[in-house]
């Protein structure tokens, strides 16, 4: 999952100005970063791709691994996810600079997974969960370059961090708990959790903040009716399709919130789309009632709007789509491109 600032507006002319103009957006061919895996022939590889299938990068190798999340700053990227050592999953995240590629693990005692990345400076913020011995528990990790500082967020019971963003100095994590047989959408504020969700069985997969406003997208669960994509504003639901649906990321421009997903379109069958503010905002990326396909991450840059995925003809492929065009990241094998984040 991708986290973002409300910063869109602020970095606009910045954009115009340090990139390759044309007529229509300002913009030409911005570089695209996505995080995913693929399926090798020993194991799931971690990768992240620059643009499009030839623009790989193996992260992971002979070890098996998934890339999470990815966040670029200048020439380096981050890519947030895990590996498996043999003996349980470490949390980290690699670091390519442009001259190798360097992997930093955070949680290497038990089993932990790093599902977001957020870099502030040359500080790295990781989130994610690990195993106490009971349960899953949500935490994040905080690399200095000095030292790495975990923060538990809960261990009451099973819980995940899916996002995080900075915004103000403020640590902003979304996520969700289980409290008995419910479970509960929450983001945690610099440590202190606040409920979104006060009704349904729900979980929150994104988060971005504006001002003091804190966006988290997920979904909640009914009986009988299945789960529905929705955002909150603070602790106010806009619910995004009736169908069976889920919300995994979130992404704003000014007083617009896109947030990126899927619903149902055919029995096993689902559209790939992000809605703008509500449900008939919807736009749909890939719809097509005999295959599948999932929007994972959404992330806005000089007024385009790109999503990363999958989409499966028969075998389920990474992609991004960049103002509904699809963009091909992998072939030939499974793959998903989880994150997205363009730079200049």
């Amino acid at each position: 999952m991708q986290s973002k600032v409300n910063i869109i507006t602020v970095f606009l002319t910045v954009v115009l100005f340090s990139c390759n103009l044309d007529g229509s957006n300002g913009i030409i061919n911005p570089p695209v970063y996505s995080a995913g895996y693929y399926e090798g022939a020993a194991n799931d590889v971690a990768v992240y791709w620059k643009d499009g299938l030839s623009g790989i990068t193996d992260l992971s190798g002979t070890t098996a691994g998934r890339g999470n999340s990815v966040f670029v700053v200048g020439s380096t990227v981050y890519v947030a996810g895990y590996i498996n050592n043999g003996s349980n999953d470490v949390a980290g995240y690699w670091n390519d600079d442009g001259v190798s590629v360097t992997w930093n693990p955070v949680c290497d005692t038990t089993d932990a997974r790093a599902n977001a990345i957020y870099v502030d400076g040359s500080t790295v913020y990781v989130a994610g969960y690990y195993h106490n011995g009971s349960n899953n528990v949500a935490a994040y990790w905080k690399d200095d370059g000095v030292s790495i500082t975990p923060t538990l967020l809960y261990d009451t019971d099973i819980a995940e961090a899916t996002d995080i963003v900075l915004s103000s100095g403020v640590t902003y994590v979304s996520g969700y708990y289980r409290s008995g047989t419910t479970y509960v959408a929450c983001y945690w504020q610099d440590g202190t959790k606040i409920d979104v969700e006060l009704v349904e069985n729900s979980k929150a997969h994104g988060i971005a903040v504006s001002g003091s406003t804190v966006y988290t997208a997920g979904s909640y669960f009914v009986a009988g009716v299945g789960y529905t994509s929705c955002y909150w504003q603070g602790t106010t639901r806009q619910d995004l399709s009736s169908s069976n649906s889920k919300a995994w990321d979130i992404a704003l421009s000014g007083t617009d919130v896109y947030v990126a997903g899927y619903y149902a379109v055919a029995p096993g069958k689902n559209a790939a789309c992000y809605w703008l503010n509500n449900a008939a905002g919807v736009v749909d990326l890939y719809n097509n009632t005999s295959y599948t396909a999932q929007a994972l991450g959404i992330f806005l840059y000089g007024g385009e709007v790109y999503a990363s995925g999958f989409y499966d003809e028969g075998t389920q492929l990474a992609c991004y789509w960049l103002n509904g065009s699809k963009v091909d990241l992998y072939s030939g094998a499974h793959s998903i491109a989880s994150s997205v984040f363009v730079s200049d």
